[in-house]
Protein backbone atom coordinates (compact mmCIF):
# COMPACT_ATOMS: atom_id res chain seq x y z
CA UNK A 1 0.00 0.00 0.00
CA UNK A 2 3.03 2.46 1.19
CA UNK A 3 5.26 0.84 -1.00
CA UNK A 4 4.93 3.13 -3.89
CA UNK A 5 5.55 6.09 -1.62
CA UNK A 6 8.58 4.72 0.05
CA UNK A 7 9.92 3.71 -3.29
CA UNK A 8 9.56 7.19 -4.65
CA UNK A 9 11.23 8.84 -2.04
CA UNK A 10 13.99 6.73 -1.84
CA UNK A 11 14.22 7.53 -5.44
CA UNK A 12 13.87 11.18 -4.61
CA UNK A 13 16.95 10.72 -2.60
CA UNK A 14 19.20 9.23 -4.97
CA UNK A 15 19.01 5.45 -4.01
CA UNK A 16 17.50 4.39 -7.43
CA UNK A 17 18.04 0.56 -7.43
CA UNK A 18 22.05 1.41 -7.25
CA UNK A 19 24.84 -0.94 -6.33
CA UNK A 20 27.96 -0.06 -4.71
CA UNK A 21 31.44 -2.58 -4.61
CA UNK A 22 34.11 -2.06 -1.87
CA UNK A 23 37.65 -3.84 -3.42
CA UNK A 24 38.04 -5.87 -0.42
CA UNK A 25 35.09 -6.57 0.89
CA UNK A 26 32.37 -7.46 -1.76
CA UNK A 27 29.19 -5.34 -2.70
CA UNK A 28 25.62 -3.85 -1.98
CA UNK A 29 22.85 -3.50 -3.61
CA UNK A 30 20.00 -0.87 -3.07
CA UNK A 31 16.90 -2.28 -4.71
CA UNK A 32 13.41 -2.51 -4.51
CA UNK A 33 13.24 -5.43 -2.11
CA UNK A 34 14.63 -3.25 0.52
CA UNK A 35 12.11 -0.70 0.20
CA UNK A 36 9.56 -0.91 2.98
CA UNK A 37 7.50 0.45 6.05
CA UNK A 38 11.26 -0.19 8.26
CA UNK A 39 13.23 1.20 5.41
CA UNK A 40 11.28 4.00 4.14
CA UNK A 41 14.75 6.00 2.53
CA UNK A 42 17.77 3.54 1.66
CA UNK A 43 20.72 5.22 0.67
CA UNK A 44 23.99 4.03 -0.51
CA UNK A 45 26.62 3.75 2.48
CA UNK A 46 29.34 6.00 2.61
CA UNK A 47 32.47 5.09 1.63
CA UNK A 48 34.62 3.35 4.08
CA UNK A 49 37.55 5.49 4.41
CA UNK A 50 34.77 8.60 5.18
CA UNK A 51 32.84 6.28 7.80
CA UNK A 52 36.23 4.70 9.24
CA UNK A 53 35.35 1.29 8.78
CA UNK A 54 37.44 -1.35 11.18
CA UNK A 55 37.30 -4.90 11.43
CA UNK A 56 38.45 -6.40 15.16
CA UNK A 57 39.32 -9.66 15.56
CA UNK A 58 38.92 -11.53 18.82
CA UNK A 59 39.96 -15.63 18.36
CA UNK A 60 39.62 -17.96 21.35
CA UNK A 61 43.29 -18.68 21.03
CA UNK A 62 43.73 -15.12 21.61
CA UNK A 63 40.82 -12.33 23.15
CA UNK A 64 42.59 -9.59 22.73
CA UNK A 65 41.09 -7.31 20.33
CA UNK A 66 43.09 -6.87 16.46
CA UNK A 67 41.97 -4.80 14.07
CA UNK A 68 42.40 -6.47 10.82
CA UNK A 69 43.36 -4.64 7.94
CA UNK A 70 42.49 -7.31 4.80
CA UNK A 71 44.05 -4.93 2.74
CA UNK A 72 47.20 -5.42 4.66
CA UNK A 73 48.90 -8.72 3.78
CA UNK A 74 51.49 -8.88 6.54
CA UNK A 75 48.66 -7.74 8.91
CA UNK A 76 46.09 -10.49 7.77
CA UNK A 77 48.68 -13.37 7.93
CA UNK A 78 49.60 -12.15 11.60
CA UNK A 79 45.88 -12.33 12.49
CA UNK A 80 45.46 -15.72 13.56
CA UNK A 81 41.91 -15.58 11.44
CA UNK A 82 41.53 -19.06 10.29
CA UNK A 83 38.92 -18.85 7.40
CA UNK A 84 38.64 -22.78 7.25
CA UNK A 85 36.93 -22.47 11.27
CA UNK A 86 32.98 -20.63 11.64
CA UNK A 87 32.86 -16.97 11.55
CA UNK A 88 31.05 -15.05 13.64
CA UNK A 89 30.71 -11.15 12.93
CA UNK A 90 28.67 -8.41 15.44
CA UNK A 91 27.44 -5.72 13.17
CA UNK A 92 26.84 -2.87 16.20
CA UNK A 93 25.13 -0.28 13.94
CA UNK A 94 25.08 3.22 13.21
CA UNK A 95 25.06 4.97 16.49
CA UNK A 96 27.61 2.10 18.30
CA UNK A 97 31.29 1.54 17.70
CA UNK A 98 32.69 -1.81 17.79
CA UNK A 99 34.59 -0.93 21.04
CA UNK A 100 31.15 -0.98 22.77
CA UNK A 101 30.88 -3.40 26.19
CA UNK A 102 28.27 -4.99 24.82
CA UNK A 103 30.09 -6.04 21.74
CA UNK A 104 32.86 -7.48 23.96
CA UNK A 105 30.80 -9.37 26.09
CA UNK A 106 28.55 -10.72 22.85
CA UNK A 107 32.30 -11.46 21.50
CA UNK A 108 33.07 -13.34 24.68
CA UNK A 109 30.02 -15.29 25.02
CA UNK A 110 30.18 -16.48 21.69
CA UNK A 111 34.07 -17.86 21.49
CA UNK A 112 33.18 -19.73 25.08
Amino acid sequence: LLLPYFSLISIFMGADNNTVCYEEIGCIEISDRWYGMSRPVNLLPLDRHVINTHFILRTRNNLQERTLRISDPENFAASEFDGGKPVKFIIHGFIDTGREQWVKDMSEALLE
